[in-house]
């Protein structure tokens, strides 16, 4: 995924280049669900129960003074259908940019905010999976209007920029996966 986004923006900055002045710019937007609601991403039901770090939008905007796209991360665990298509419509609705000027993509979190329909959990009352429906639409239409501040707030701030990359390696900064053993020690997969 990280490739396919450099990739992007790399393909977008070079062609916005040759086209005239490039412009950056960058929004962040707080999308931290509250207490109580489902956190996908495990085999097993979740609620939030306190609040580690916040969840954000995080969005840059590209410019070339003729054209203007936008690359837009959601802090969850995935976006599919539904709501990936309502922030793309949002956002084309308060930028004015076409859908295909557009990428929206999730960090992949698991202790992200519900942006999905939760399954019926048979652990729960029939009231307790109505609930976590009810919340989870509602914070999905939050999010809606947040990743769309995001991106009008981001070419907002554009100003000349300059593209470049350069490709680095480093080793033993994280692990993909985590796990609590039933002795109390952590692995790592």
């Amino acid at each position: 995924m990280k490739r396919m986004i450099f990739a992007v923006v790399c393909v977008a900055g070079t062609a916005m280049l040759a086209a005239g002045e490039f412009k950056a710019g960058f929004a962040r937007t707080d999308i931290t669900p509250p207490l109580g609601v489902d956190m996908p991403g495990y085999f097993k039901t979740r609620t939030a129960k306190e609040v580690l770090d916040p969840l954000q939008v995080n969005c840059v905007a590209f410019s070339d003074g003729k054209a203007t796209a936008v690359v837009m991360q959601v802090d969850t665990v995935a976006l599919r259908g539904g709501a990936a298509e309502r922030m793309l419509d949002a956002t084309a609705k308060a930028t004015g940019l076409d859908r295909s000027a557009m990428m929206i993509h999730a960090s992949h979190t698991h202790d992200g905010g519900p942006l999905m329909n939760p399954l019926d959990d048979t652990n729960r009352s029939p009231e307790a999976n109505a609930r976590a429906k009810f919340l989870t639409e509602l914070y999905i239409d939050f999010c809606v209007t947040r990743v769309a501040d995001a991106a009008v707030e981001a070419i907002r701030d554009l100003k000349p920029a300059k593209l470049s990359y350069q490709r680095s390696e480093a080793k033993r900064i994280s692990f993909g996966r985590r796990y609590r053993m039933k002795d109390g020690k952590v692995r790592t997969n």
